[in-house]
């Protein structure tokens, strides 16, 4: 774990995260604001695609060790 690879990896992935997050709020914003709606459907929905497709990816780049 010493490897400085492996906190290269993890910080990477977490300024990913960060990025996704917040593009997709701001999408969703935007989309909620454009279509006018009161509760902000677009936001939740793209909050959630962006983390189910961020845990795809924790997952599929870290296969289990054996």
């Amino acid at each position: 774990m010493n490897n400085p690879k492996s906190y290269t990896k993890y910080v990477s992935l977490a300024s990913q995260m960060a990025i996704s997050f917040l593009l997709a709020v701001f999408a969703g914003k935007w989309l909620d604001k454009k279509f006018q709606f009161d509760f902000p459907v677009f936001t939740i929905a793209l909050m959630l695609i962006t983390i189910f497709a961020t845990l795809r990816k924790i997952i599929k780049d870290n296969p289990p060790s054996k």
